[in-house]
């Protein structure tokens, strides 16, 4: 029988203590490998989602760089589609929300510049 330290506590009876860590070293390569590509693109989908409302950002760049990494061109091209679309949803929004302050003093237009906006 042969230990087996980390994470995984077995023992191991008739088989290979080598073998057992390449599987589960393997495993591990694996899961740390979809753990940089699950962020890179839920980076990819923050910025995209970011870009699209009202705040300033270039999610151009990220996938740029991202297609520059090898990542798949489909995948990207979807999950920033859709980051970009929820982002509008966003601004869509605040925009319908909006308007019940516009009666408030701190709101920044006046009545005519609002009906002007709205033509």
């Amino acid at each position: 029988m042969v230990p087996v330290e980390g994470n995984f506590q077995h023992t191991l009876v008739g088989r290979n203590a080598a073998t057992l860590f390449v599987v589960y070293g393997l495993t591990a390569a694996i899961a740390v490998r979809l753990e940089v590509d699950l962020a890179a693109y839920a980076g990819l989908f923050l910025a995209a989602l970011i870009a699209a409302t009202i705040l300033p950002m270039q999610s151009e760049a990220v996938l740029v760089g991202l297609l520059l990494a090898y990542y798949s061109p489909w995948l990207l091209i979807a999950v920033a589609s859709v980051g970009n679309v929820l982002g509008s949803v966003i601004n869509w929004l605040l925009g319908r929300g909006i308007e019940r302050f516009r009666d408030q003093r701190w709101f920044p237009m006046n009545q005519a510049q609002l009906e002007r906006a709205q033509v």
